[in-house]
């Protein structure tokens, strides 16, 4: 290996693709996982749809008020050509807000979970009983 650490670590491509289905429409596409800055940025604007609540109990408890919008802003920046180029610009959030929820949704999912931002509790072997336990 030639080059110093720096640039080895920062020559190399780490963010991995991979292809999923959309039924809904009918194609193939591939997704790439989000880079530390983009995750940096969906962390931010995640947070700003988080308030911090008053449980029953008394104990302050963080509760997502509204994520709409957030699918869009990943699919945007997670859908990716074969050569894992983006195929959408920043401005082409809205017009993806007008297509089918369940394959935005869906995409935007697939793309956090590349990412490692997301794990479906359903799919998780160590979970004792999804309901709480007074």
């Amino acid at each position: 290996m030639t080059g110093s650490i720096k640039d080895q670590i920062l020559g190399k491509d780490d963010l991995h693709t991979k292809e999923i289905e959309v039924p809904e429409w009918e194609m193939t596409i591939h997704i790439k996982q989000l880079s530390k800055a983009q995750v940096d940025s969906f962390q931010r604007l995640a947070m700003k749809n988080t308030v911090r609540v008053t449980d029953n109990d008394g104990s302050k408890v963080e509760q997502t008020v509204d994520y709409s919008g957030l699918d869009a802003w990943v699919c945007v920046r997670g859908i990716v050509d074969e050569d894992g180029n983006r195929v959408f610009m920043n401005k082409d959030e809205s017009a993806l807000k007008d297509k089918n929820p369940n394959a935005v949704g869906a995409i935007a999912v697939a793309i956090l979970e590349h990412t490692g931002l997301y794990s479906n509790p359903d799919d998780e072997d160590d979970l004792q009983d999804k309901t709480l336990k007074k």
